[in-house]
């Protein structure tokens, strides 16, 4: 949305500029979209994302951190993976939990400052 929006700053001050821009100047829904290439919103969208890599990274830190504590503590493998894989899953869920609540209010704040025509 920001590059989108720098897109159409530019083309505000210097309108001549817009046969040299290969993505939208449209800063709501479709204009993101066309230069996501992706919906958003939209599954693609989701795990194409970096925030979905530092998700699962997080996520794996913390299992892995887990799971080698758990065998420090003299827990056997299978209890220590099955503790590793659970603090994974709870981990994802809680990002994605985060992640969706502030999306949505991005979403519901945006008021778009170069809104696509409506003949898109």
């Amino acid at each position: 949305m920001g590059m989108n929006r720098l897109r159409g700053a530019y083309l505000e001050l210097a309108p001549g500029l817009e046969k040299y821009f290969v993505m939208s100047a449209h800063d709501d829904t479709l204009g993101i979209s066309l230069t996501t290439g992706v919906r958003p919103g939209t599954l693609v969208h989701l795990l194409s994302g970096t925030p979905t890599l530092v998700m699962v990274l997080n996520a794996t830190l913390a299992a892995v951190i887990v799971a080698l504590l758990t065998l420090r503590v003299g827990c056997g493998t299978a209890l220590a993976l099955g503790i590793g894989g659970a603090v994974f899953v709870v981990t994802v869920i809680a990002h994605g939990l985060y992640a969706r609540r502030d999306i949505a209010r991005g979403a519901r704040d945006n008021r778009p400052l170069f809104p696509s025509p409506r003949d898109s």
